[in-house]
């Protein structure tokens, strides 16, 4: 479910808000049954009231959520980190509701969090690390458009480095990277492109 960035950002607070509402129905109907021992009328009076407390919390949350999610698979990581949410705050709000909305918090920024990493990680696997041109799709291992990791590429341009283009001494490392061993692909981590 990868869309617009507007589409998915509609998609992620409208998820946050029915998570809200569901998580603060859930966690107050458990709290006044199991803890206080209320009847069913008066959790009843009590759960639209939480129930639109919710909505509100989780259009609040929508303010991390969305930069934290939009580039991501919203197909596995609204679950995911709702659903988390959800059960935590439920679990969490069954003792007391505050606690309930303190746990649902922890777990939506710590689920979020590492699908944030992963998007960010996956993308930075998909840019050349010379000229910054998008190579996903691309099944060949050099760049179609700077034509960087082929295997003449050093050929093509004597005098710099393979690592990050700067123009280096022959013969020796590259002052600009520090590159020595210009074929291994541990060289690589953690480049940045150099501007052109």
């Amino acid at each position: 479910m990868r869309g617009s960035t507007f589409g998915a950002a509609v998609a992620i607070t409208l998820a946050a808000v029915g998570a809200g509402a569901v998580m603060a129905a859930g966690a107050v109907s458990l709290f006044c049954f199991v803890m206080l021992g209320e009847p069913a009328g008066m959790v009843v009076a009590f759960v639209p009231m939480m129930a639109f407390a919710g909505a509100g919390m989780g259009l609040l949350s929508a303010a991390y959520l969305v930069p934290m999610l939009v580039r991501t698979n919203l197909a596995v990581s609204l679950p995911v980190v709702l659903g988390a949410s959800v059960v935590a705050g439920v679990g969490m709000g069954m003792m007391h509701p505050l606690l309930g909305a303190v746990a649902a918090l922890v777990a939506q920024v710590s689920a979020g969090a590492a699908f944030m990493a992963l998007a960010q990680k996956a993308g930075a696997r998909t840019g050349c690390p010379y000229c910054g041109f998008d190579c996903r799709g691309v099944r060949d291992e050099l760049c179609p458009e700077c034509g960087f990791g082929g295997p003449d590429w050093a050929v093509r341009n004597p005098g710099l480095c393979e690592c990050c283009g700067a123009v280096r001494p022959s013969g020796s490392g590259c002052t600009a990277c520090g590159a020595v061993n210009f074929n291994a692909p541990e060289v690589l981590k953690g480049f940045e492109p150099r501007e052109r």
